[in-house]
């Protein structure tokens, strides 16, 4: 791995590069060392130093110890060196830089999207207005949101998410990231692409982000589980839960609650039925989307299903009958034409055989 020497600028290594005004330099002591609107090399030596930037392109060097950088509105190089440091990033440009192993370091932005540069641990977004999608390195990052909707990726090493207040989004790669999240602070979400992951305390939805078929757990809340193309097992928990296997054969299993069962996605058939473990026909609903795709686009009118839409398999069927089911079996089939002009497509399978009818039934569009 690169290690940067913090002496390389201050020996002038780059200085041809800079075309700086080399301010007074700091001391070994505590420095606060101002800059305006020139393109200003800072030093503040060791000791705790507070340097700021002003509007012009500047350098900052902290030196040894727990310094805070501060670059300004202006496109600036900041190195803390040795110690603990504390960035203030403000425009995307900006560039950090910090040796191997020369503390724990932390930038603070408001930038709208902002990624760690190498050897810098901790990100905190500071926005007001927006929302910031904020990515960590390959350390372990602990990276903090603000209090409205961000976007927060540890991008290697076991991280720390914060996303604070706000409907946040998390990306999870390893299974050492953590996320925490308060109760009540928002609808959040983790898109994972972990082969088995449970959603964390406070976490509502949890979405699936590979084909290779994976398990997904639910927690206490009202949460909603979504696949993605593989063969995904995707458990519920004790609240109304939502499921989606969003292609591949998938077992979907609600738990306590009352649970619904969402299919979205052409084509239907061998390769995409999804098998439902626990079926509750007293409470619980399959919903069907009619879309673009051809997916249920027969089925006549939104809302609770037609009874003469619904048809048990082994009755007398008419050109009216859309969605057929197999008690014995627990199949559940989609026919387009209702007439037997075209083969009707299974889409489910209730594994316990529950006593389905068109008021489980619930069609939506797109």
């Amino acid at each position: 791995m690169h290690r940067f020497h913090t002496n390389t600028l201050r020996h002038g290594l780059h200085a041809p590069h800079l075309r700086a005004t080399v301010l007074p330099l700091g001391t070994e002591g505590a420095d606060t060392i101002t800059s305006g609107s020139a393109a200003d090399l800072l030093d503040g030596r060791g000791g705790v130093d507070h340097l700021y930037g002003g509007a012009g392109a500047h350098t900052l060097l902290g030196g040894e110890g727990n310094d805070l950088l501060v670059g300004g509105t202006g496109i600036d190089r900041m190195v803390g060196g040795a110690g603990d440091d504390v960035y203030s990033v403000d425009v995307m440009g900006d560039v950090v830089m910090e040796a191997w192993n020369s503390g724990i370091d932390t930038v603070r932005t408001a930038a709208f999207v902002y990624g760690l540069s190498p050897n810098v641990e901790n990100l905190i977004g500071t926005a007001a207005l927006f929302g910031q999608n904020l990515f960590g390195n390959d350390l372990a990052n602990v990276i903090t949101g603000t209090a409205l909707g961000d976007h927060l990726a540890g991008m290697g090493g076991n991280d720390t998410l914060k996303g604070g207040l706000g409907d946040d989004i998390y990306y999870v790669e390893t299974t050492g990231d953590g996320v925490i999240e308060a109760a009540g602070a928002g609808y959040d979400t983790v898109f994972t692409d972990l082969a088995t992951y449970t959603a964390p305390a406070n976490v509502d939805e949890v979405e699936a982000t590979t084909s290779s078929g994976q398990k997904l757990t639910g927690n206490g809340l009202d949460n909603f589980l979504g696949g993605m193309g593989g063969n995904d097992s995707l458990m519920g928990g004790d609240g109304r839960d939502g499921f989606a296997g969003v292609g591949g054969n998938d077992v979907l299993t609600g738990g306590a609650g009352v649970d619904y069962f969402e299919f979205l996605f052409a084509p239907l058939g061998a390769g995409n039925v999804d098998t439902i473990t626990d079926f509750n026909a007293a409470v619980e609903e399959l919903d069907l989307q009619r879309n673009g795709a051809g997916l249920f686009n027969t089925l006549s009118a939104t809302g609770w299903l037609d009874p003469t839409a619904f048809k048990m398999i082994g009755m007398s069927e008419d050109a009216n009958d859309r969605i057929l089911y197999n008690k014995s079996t627990g199949q559940v089939f989609y026919d387009a034409d209702g007439n037997g002009g075209g083969a009707m497509v299974q889409f489910a399978v209730l594994s316990n055989h529950a006593a389905l009818t068109a008021a489980n039934i619930w069609v939506f569009d797109q």
